[in-house]
């Protein structure tokens, strides 16, 4: 409520000031109040009609408003204001996509493409595109294009893999991976391998690709990251502690590493993860996320009282983390302290946070 109120106030003192007009409707859009950032957005166009700042902060309150095709219309006056921009007409795309229009997505991205040929990120937008509008064998083509005209790029390999599986032609998606890891040596190749070979749950195949990687590529821990990652946030425990363990073998003194192989052991139940935790927080004391995992992996232990202590200082480290709040509000529920849980979640209703979190806060006070 005070930063409402200070944004309002800002407006109020000078109507004309586009960077207080969009801080006010970014606000608004990061609080879930999508309605709000509308109305305050056409507000603003109408104080200052032609501000780039402000049609990109209403294209954006549109879309949040699921009104794509007035989104369409906003990116296009911006796209004008920025003839020789592509950023505009990708936005105009994604309302397109959102609205779906193939036809008009397509159209947006090929001008953007034009705009900037040597861009393959864009590129890969259109070919995705492309597929996505019903037309495989055309975004096929146009990967392959890619694939002539930029050879040591990964992006059209990447992209005519990603057609091949989008149609459920998971061995031809594959051939074309392994058939460009030999010719361009690009760690994100190895990446999409090693995932798509994990969706089609060849576990062993995925840490083969990355075992030959790592022996070819000793210092880059790129793709072994990637899958760590990968796999701990799919909640495959096992497969991300194996890659953690990898990872501390070349950096052994890596908090960050410690930590997250100490989360995935203990959604395992191995009695290994608590130690680990804490030797994590003893080499990093003020990194609230792993004084997160320590409080948690303490309460499954039963060790109540150092839990809430952790997670306690975690929050006063980053008292505006949300997430933090929810992970000590839960903690005070499970030792039936209820005071404390609403205090937290009473909190978490003043703070910017996603919606994800502001469900699960609700859901947990009305166990209380």
């Amino acid at each position: 409520s005070e930063i409402d109120r200070v944004l309002a106030d800002a407006v109020n003192a000078d109507p004309s000031s586009a960077p207080a007009r969009v801080a006010r409707v970014n606000y608004l859009l990061a609080t879930d109040r999508a309605k709000e950032a509308l109305d305050a957005a056409l507000s603003a166009q109408s104080a200052i009609p032609d501000d780039m700042r402000v049609l990109e902060s209403l294209a954006q309150a549109q879309k949040a408003n699921n009104n794509f095709s007035q989104a369409v219309v906003t990116f296009g006056k911006l796209a004008a204001l920025l003839p020789r921009s592509p950023g505009p007409l990708i936005g105009q795309a994604e309302a397109y996509i959102a609205d779906k229009d193939w036809i008009g997505a397509r159209g947006a991205l090929q001008k953007a493409v034009a705009l900037n040929p040597n861009d393959a990120s864009n590129q890969l937008f259109l070919i995705n595109t492309i597929a996505g509008s019903g037309q495989p064998d055309a975004a096929r083509a146009a990967a392959r294009a890619l694939q002539k005209a930029q050879p040591k790029s990964a992006m059209g390999y990447i992209a005519e893999a990603g057609v091949f599986s989008s149609q459920g032609q998971s061995a031809e998606a594959e051939n074309v991976l392994r058939s460009a890891m030999k010719t361009v040596d690009e760690p994100v190749l190895a990446i999409q391998l090693v995932g798509l070979l994990l969706r089609d749950k060849r576990t062993k195949d995925a840490e083969a690709v990355v075992s030959q990687w790592t022996e070819k590529h000793p210092k880059d821990q790129t793709v072994r990251l990637a899958v760590a990652e990968a796999s701990l946030s799919a909640k495959n425990f096992e497969l991300s502690s194996r890659m953690y363990r990898s990872l501390l073998r070349g950096a052994p003194d890596d908090p960050v590493f410690m930590n997250n192989l100490a989360w995935a052991l203990g959604q395992t139940g191995d009695p290994e993860a608590l130690s680990l935790a804490v030797k994590a927080a003893a080499k990093a004391p003020s990194n609230p996320a792993i004084l997160e995992t320590l409080g948690q992996l303490q309460l499954s232990a039963g060790e109540s009282a150092k839990a809430i202590q952790t997670l306690t200082k975690a929050t006063e480290l980053a008292p505006a983390n949300a997430v933090l709040r929810l992970s000590l509000a839960r903690a005070h529920a499970k030792l039936g302290q209820k005071n404390e849980a609403r205090a937290q979640i009473e909190i978490i209703r003043n703070l910017i946070a996603p919606a994800t979190v502001r469900q699960d806060a609700d859901a947990l006070l009305k166990t209380l």
